[in-house]
């Protein structure tokens, strides 16, 4: 799984290219079957199984292009905490959820959280590949870029 920077977060919807507008919609659409299907594991595998999550993510990342960020953001908060507990902190799948979720606290403009959150990616990408991997420096680069960010905006806030 290749590492996703910060650096394309804020790219608007509407600039996303015509085939990702027609492969969300797609997700979208199936959207109810995701969710019985999610049952329907849950029931199958139990709630901490890797496909429960796996797919709970999913649902999770179609949400958020639904515009229902809340609910995305607390989908994706429990599904990182039960893949930790399942397939262990630097599992692949829960990399890529703390990634969606970092990426969704920065929209919001959560620089703290999603800096706390860039910083269990960068331990889970120097367990898993090794700390000289490009993954673990570029997510070391992103830790430093939020870092930055977290500085600069709370040297801007007047003193009361």
């Amino acid at each position: 799984m290749p590492y996703r920077s910060i650096a394309n977060i804020n790219r608007p919807r509407e600039s996303a290219g015509h085939g990702e507008d027609i492969e969300f919609a797609a997700h979208a659409a199936d959207l109810p079957a995701m969710i019985a299907t999610l049952c329907s594991y849950d029931g199958l595998f139990g709630p901490r199984h890797i496909q429960t999550l796996s797919l709970a993510a999913n649902i999770a990342e179609v949400l958020r292009g639904l515009g229902q960020q809340r609910t995305a953001m607390s989908l994706l908060e429990r599904v990182v905490r039960d893949l930790a507990h399942s397939v262990g902190r630097a599992h692949a799948r829960r990399i890529s959820a703390l990634s969606t979720l970092r990426d969704l606290l920065i929209e919001h403009s959560d620089i703290r959280r999603a800096t706390a959150i860039q910083a269990e990616i960068t331990e889970c990408w120097e367990l898993s590949a090794g700390p000289d991997a490009v993954e673990t420096i570029t997510a070391r680069t992103d830790l430093g870029a939020l870092l930055m960010s977290q500085d600069h905006s709370s040297t801007l806030q007047c003193p009361e």
